[in-house]
């Protein structure tokens, strides 16, 4: 539905646009912790650090904790939930399988989500493609 909203039909998903429109301010922190990144009422804070693949998914992750209403800690599951939420967000099932149609080449694909190799492999399990990766 966040995709449909935000008309977004080819890869790469534009998370940190697409947070902005729904209201976030994204800010870039140079001591989290042990934290990647974190929601803050609608400031999403990410870690300065990380390269630009992990800052988007922890947007991503940050949002699925928003649209999820639930937060670091809520539920037994929310981490889980939320990175799931993530990956199919940075990876959707349509856009994998229609990629696929121009490589099955892991790096390739990567590069065209922004996603790091273990986002990429992870969404093609979830889509029962994972063995059509090379």
């Amino acid at each position: 539905q966040l995709l449909k909203a935000h008309r977004t039909t080819k890869p790469p998903v534009p998370v940190h646009a697409i947070a902005r429109l729904e209201g976030f301010e994204i800010v870039e922190r140079a001591n989290l912790g042990s934290l990647r990144g974190r929601l803050v009422d609608n400031t999403i804070e990410v870690a300065q650090s990380d390269r630009w693949v992990v800052q988007r998914f922890t947007v991503s992750h940050e949002l699925g904790h928003h649209f999820l209403r639930s937060s670091h800690g809520s539920a037994r599951h929310a981490e889980t939930e939320a990175n799931a939420f993530a990956g199919e967000l940075l990876v959707p099932g349509p856009l994998l399988h229609a990629a696929l149609a121009d490589t099955t080449v892991s790096a390739e694909l990567a590069e065209r989500f922004q996603v790091s190799r273990t986002v990429l492999e992870i969404a093609a399990d979830n889509h029962h493609v994972l063995g059509r990766l090379t």
